[in-house]
């Protein structure tokens, strides 16, 4: 699928660097940007088997946040009948590659050590 992302954003669409940073003004098109990047990629069969973890603060605050992004960016490309949207717990599972993205809380030690041994029905753990 051919989808126009902000070529201002191009670089870091590409990199194979273990960290992304993206900065911008409110408005900007950074949120938007990462989210339809990331359903591309794991609905891409290319990247079978990579999963995403998506952390706040608080695991409540992603449902009117990122979790929306992320639905939103899935509605903008027509792949709504592609994936399993769930809401309890906030899940994505693409129905072709399998690859889910996942929503947690961070906001502690205890919940730290959580994540640490977060594991995925299928694939690996590959976006944080």
């Amino acid at each position: 699928m051919k989808v126009n992302l902000n070529r201002v954003f191009k670089e870091a669409n590409q990199t194979r660097c273990r960290y992304r940073v993206l900065m911008g003004s409110a408005g900007s098109g950074k949120s938007v940007n990462v989210a339809t990047d990331y359903i591309l990629k794991l609905a891409n069969p290319k990247y079978k088997g990579a999963n995403l973890l998506v952390v706040r603060e608080t695991e409540t605050s992603h449902k009117d946040s990122t979790y929306a992004e992320l639905v939103s960016a899935i509605d903008r490309l027509g792949q709504a009948k592609l994936w399993n949207i769930k809401t309890t717990p906030l899940m994505l599972e693409n129905k072709i590659t399998g690859n889910t993205v996942i929503f947690r809380g961070c906001a502690d030690e205890r919940s730290r050590q959580r994540i640490k041994s977060i594991t995925v029905k299928q694939g690996k753990l590959c976006w944080v």
